[in-house]
């Protein structure tokens, strides 16, 4: 299996070369595969589209895009929607259908993080717990293991959805704030006796964790707006 640079710099030529001559599973980037969705018209009900024969199969086939929203913006790879965040095709294939992922790219030519691409998007999008949780899954979905690692790889995304600890120390009264139960997640948290790493922060924890879990980068959390995912 592999996963190839397309749709980015160039446009659905190499899309269409990276899926028909290098058979890729994923493509990198992939962002304009939006240039082959053409809008047919709007109205009160919504916005109508029709996607050409490229897209098309991209989309039915659920070959995972691997989006990188603030990489995309540096780059220019945008430039035909647009130049800001809220401009990004992102939402229109994801609304679509389309299986997007959310990746970092250059994680510090960038100086972001999955989770930093997470809180932009949900901020610009107004997307939930919900939302976060099945680009998650599509991740899962296209990881290069056996399907029955692949089962369990989204089990486990799943379950952390649904059970959260926060490892907070700075500002860690403001945390413990949303401690409780809301939108069918248990929130927990667990307040840091001096400042620790990452690893220790989890060392700390550990009597509140589960046999397996996943550790998500806090270093946005104050960025992100919670009342999008903490109001019904």
């Amino acid at each position: 299996p592999a996963t190839v640079h397309a749709g980015e710099a160039a446009g659905l030529d190499s899309i269409e070369s990276a899926i028909f001559d290098a058979h890729a599973l994923r493509l990198g980037h992939g962002v304009r595969i939006a240039e082959d969705i053409d809008l047919e018209g709007e109205d009160d009900d919504g916005t109508y589209v029709s996607l050409g024969r490229l897209a098309q199969w991209v989309r039915d086939r659920r070959i995972p895009l691997e989006l990188s929203p603030s990489s995309n913006l540096q780059t220019g790879a945008i430039t035909a929607w647009g130049e800001n965040i809220e401009d990004h095709p992102f939402d229109l294939l994801y609304q679509l259908g389309f299986t997007v992922t959310v990746n970092t790219d250059n994680r510090l030519m960038s100086a972001t993080s999955v989770s930093r691409e997470l809180t932009l998007l949900a901020d610009t999008f107004d997307y939930d717990l919900a939302d976060l949780e099945t680009f998650q899954l599509n991740a899962a979905e296209g990881a290069f293991l056996p399907i029955e690692d692949r089962e369990e790889l989204a089990e486990i995304v799943s379950e952390g959805f649904d059970d959260l600890v926060l490892l907070a120390g700075y500002r860690h009264e403001a945390v413990e704030a949303y401690a409780g139960e809301w939108r069918g997640a248990r929130l927990r948290v667990s307040v840091e006796p001096e400042p620790l790493d990452t690893a220790g922060a989890v060392s700390h924890a550990r009597d509140l964790l589960e046999d397996r879990f996943l550790v998500v980068n806090g270093d946005t959390w104050f960025d992100f707006d919670w009342s999008g995912l903490t109001l019904a």
